[in-house]
């Protein structure tokens, strides 16, 4: 199993269908529908709350310019992977200091909570998968967002029947 990153906005549907159709790829759906509990203002009330400050607006300038600069290299960087880390400790002060406090951190824990549940889920599904079919290789595209959690969650549930191997630079 090859882990590879890539931003959301880099891959459309349309540029997927023709990835599988030229190269005879077997599409597998591993991700659950998204809970209903968050909606996307919320979301986009939290991100745009947390680039109100420089600091983390400054992070996320830096991811913008080097997914641009490097494309697929950045995303599968450590550099892009330490920025993340950086982001989310940075987040955490943030709301810390936030006047919307309680709002905020609602927002924040219901948001990657559903982030952790999909992430299980898709590992669940790949394992699942693993047991049932036969296949040489595979390819497990996500957002580069979760790279670090989806790592930590691979070494944590022990998935030994899959031989993981992760794309770095």
């Amino acid at each position: 199993m090859i882990l590879g990153m890539v931003r959301r906005s880099m891959l459309t549907d349309s540029h997927l269908k023709n990835i599988y159709k030229k190269n005879f790829i077997k599409h597998i759906p591993v991700d659950i529908d998204i809970d209903k509990n968050l909606s996307n203002d919320q979301i986009k009330y939290m991100f745009n709350t947390f680039l109100k400050y420089k600091v983390y607006k400054n992070l996320e300038d830096e991811q913008n310019f080097m997914t641009e600069l490097d494309g697929f290299g950045y995303l599968n960087s450590t550099k892009c992977a330490e920025v993340f880390e950086k982001k989310l400790l940075i987040e955490k002060d943030l709301i810390e200091f936030d006047p919307y406090k309680n709002l905020l951190l609602s927002i924040y824990k219901l948001f990657h909570e559903e982030h952790n549940k999909r992430e299980i889920e898709m590992l669940n599904n790949i394992y699942n998968y693993t047991k049932e079919n036969q296949f040489n290789k595979a390819i497990f595209l996500i957002g580069s967002a979760h790279k670090n959690s989806i790592m930590k969650k691979i070494n944590e549930l022990e998935f030994k029947e899959v031989n993981w191997i992760f794309y770095n630079d």
